[in-house]
């Protein structure tokens, strides 16, 4: 085949063009610890059912975002609900969740952004977070919530006794995914 001018200009504009286009490529992930994903919108209910340890509902509000922003949540609304004994102990109290959370993203997804996994140790503690008397409310979370979230579960240690706070009940690790940052 023999080449003309004016087919080797159409070529050179061509290519030249193609090369000067954006490119609109997904992140991909870097290594093999990472993943692509997505961000998540999350619209849930959770009733917690005591036995051992009741809460004022926005003590169990509280709780919950706390626990919840351990998770990596993003744009996070928890409001109470069923709530019928404002400010005393509720016997079921319960929060409304709205909120994103970090998901693989399917191939070809849009938005996407490279995380990692990232570990997640529930331990008591006597200032803030979970303590030795919410045992069963994160059996209920690692039953009912956590699998709504994608929170995998990766050791589980509780040892909760009904109607009795046991010291060091509460020893739970998860995994979440959480956005590799772009320094």
């Amino acid at each position: 085949m023999k080449l003309t001018s004016a087919y080797c200009w159409r070529l050179a504009l061509f290519l030249a063009a193609a090369l000067a286009a954006p490119v609109h490529a997904a992140p991909q992930a870097a290594d093999a610890g990472t993943v692509n994903a997505v961000w998540v919108e999350q619209d849930i209910e959770f009733t917690y059912m005591p036995i051992t340890a009741i809460y004022t509902c926005y003590g169990f509000r509280d709780k919950m975002r706390w626990i919840l922003e351990q998770l990596g949540a993003r744009d996070l609304e928890v409001k109470p609900s069923g709530c019928t004994k404002i400010p005393r102990p509720e016997p079921f109290p319960g929060v409304k969740i709205v909120g994103r959370f970090a998901a693989p993203a399917a191939p070809g997804a849009a938005d996407t952004f490279v995380a990692r996994p990232k570990l997640v140790e529930f331990r008591p503690n006597e200032i803030e977070g979970v303590q030795n008397g919410d045992c069963e409310l994160m059996i209920q979370l690692r039953d009912k919530l956590f699998p709504k979230l994608g929170v995998k579960v990766v050791r589980d240690e509780l040892t909760c006794i009904p109607k009795r706070v046991t010291p060091e009940s509460v020893r739970m690790t998860v995994e979440v995914l959480e956005p590799v940052d772009a320094r």
